[in-house]
């Protein structure tokens, strides 16, 4: 939908752009997104809010962001001669959105383990809402940004909005007590 309003606001070139920096960097996602199911899973098994938990969310984290920053040193030095292979025409303009495609995945990395770290401790309810601001966050922050500078300003746009989504989530996590309170049972008393 975000890639929809780009190409709305910015036109079909940006459009091509953004889809071109999207399938270049969607290996590095894929991995990001297998190792959230993974770490979930295996939070799922352990004691919610012991010490294993956070290794294994500062492991996720570390092993995503540090594919992310590969990516990254991989596609910025990418020759031109392969860019064009892979891309044919639309390497030029994707060329210019790299750093910042880049950077958004970096951004993304920061996420994983504490969305695995979260959801493997069954905070759903939590996960959610999450979730859901992240999507307006993120959709009104690309769509702004491509309104006033094009495709480039729609990734800068992501970046601060995936930046800002990386605050919550880590917030979230950091405070997430694991073993809440039992609500007070409320004793009916029959009338009469």
């Amino acid at each position: 939908v975000t890639s929809i309003g780009v190409g709305a606001v910015a036109g079909a070139r940006a459009l091509g752009a953004v889809r071109g920096a999207i399938l270049l960097t969607r290996p590095v996602g894929m991995v990001q997104a297998a190792s959230i199911a993974a770490g979930t899973a295996e939070i799922s098994r352990l004691e919610p809010g012991s010490p294993q938990v956070r290794r294994h969310a500062n492991r996720t984290t570390a092993l995503t962001t540090g594919l992310a920053l590969a990516n990254m040193g991989v596609l910025l030095f990418l020759p031109d001669v392969l860019g064009r292979l892979v891309l044919g025409a639309t390497w030029e303009p994707t060329q210019r959105l790299l750093l910042p495609a880049t950077v958004q995945i970096v951004m993304l990395g920061l996420i994983c383990g504490t969305r695995a770290g979260l959801t493997g401790m069954r905070a759903v309810r939590k996960t959610v809402r999450i979730d859901v601001a992240s999507t307006v966050i993120i959709s009104a922050s690309t769509v702004t940004g491509a309104v006033i500078d094009g495709a480039l300003g729609a990734y800068w746009a992501l970046v601060v909005g995936q930046a800002v989504c990386a605050v919550i989530w880590w917030s979230v996590y950091l405070t997430h007590d694991p073993h809440p309170e039992p609500q007070a049972r409320t004793r009916v008393v029959p009338d009469g």
